[in-house]
């Protein structure tokens, strides 16, 4: 799979990517599309190669397994590039905070951010968490799909980006054993604040609780507590995630010099092969 996507970006970056029948992706922001990612998953997959592939703890559905364990890994493969890691103390941020287009999730530095959380009090199901990771969740638009389903799929762009079908930022909760889950999401849109979109998340999980057949009044305000849990925990992810963005310039090394984000590695050729290197770990520090 690492090597597949490598394939799959290097020659992105090094050709023309439509001459190749590649989607084309915000390069600068996103390590690759989801469609090379579905494809290579679903080729992998047939071929009885994944055993190991992250599965959906709470799903057996194999339409679920399909969603679950490629988003993590769209997170995971890019990070494994990246390797940086946030270090900041307990926050306790203002709401406001969201109140900003949710098209600046777009502006994070890296092609996958990681935060250490440990020692934060953050729980998800039960467990510790112990980080998280954000990276770009981007499928490209498909004239032939709209074609087969008769209506045109809204795309949209974020600023100058080429539009997608789906433009979100994904997330990933590491725990303190050293497993993992998917965590919040946020659709990014030029035309809806963060805040926003938490807010409509939890209006849709609501009203959906009322839908649910044999639920007794208890079951269906069981549902909608839920359903405002999920979306505070959203929240309180992406303060971390916008707070930093709005605070590059105040970015330091373990010593107190100040310090950006290094560069996304490019491809580079070994041996006659195409390769894009890891960067060492970054610790960066704000606060």
């Amino acid at each position: 799979m690492i090597g597949a996507l490598i394939n799959v970006r290097a020659s992105a970056i090094l050709r023309d990517a439509a001459s190749l029948g590649l989607p084309a992706w915000p390069y600068e922001s996103t390590y690759v599309c989801m469609d090379g990612i579905l494809s290579i998953f679903q080729l992998l997959k047939t071929r009885g190669l994944l055993q190991d592939a992250p599965k959906n703890p709470n799903e057996d559905d194999e339409i679920m397994e399909m969603i679950y364990a490629p988003s993590i890994l769209s997170s995971l493969l890019p990070w494994e590039k990246s390797r940086n890691i946030v270090h900041l103390n307990k926050k306790e941020f203002a709401p406001e905070l969201l109140d900003c287009s949710s098209s600046l999730l777009a502006k994070m530095p890296a092609w996958a951010v990681c935060f250490n959380l440990v020692g934060q009090g953050f729980d998800w199901n039960g467990h510790e968490v112990a980080g998280v990771i954000f990276s770009r969740y981007f499928l490209s638009k498909h004239p032939e799909a709209e074609a087969d389903l008769g209506n045109p799929i809204k795309a949209q762009a974020i600023g100058d980006e080429v539009p997608g079908v789906i433009n979100n930022m994904n997330s990933v909760i590491i725990f303190a054993d050293g497993t993992f889950d998917l965590g919040p999401y946020c659709s990014m849109s030029n035309d809806q604040t963060i805040a926003q979109f938490f807010n409509s998340l939890s209006d849709s999980l609501e009203a959906n609780s009322d839908l649910i057949d044999g639920a007794d009044e208890k079951q269906i305000e069981e549902l909608k507590e839920m359903a405002n849990h999920t979306a505070e925990r959203g929240r309180r992810f992406f303060s971390y995630l916008v707070y930093l963005i709005q605070h590059l310039d105040e970015l330091k090394d373990a010593e107190g010099n100040k310090v950006s984000f290094l560069p996304n590695p490019g491809p580079v050729v070994v041996d006659n092969q195409v390769t894009i290197p890891s960067i060492n770990i970054q610790p960066l520090y704000l606060d």
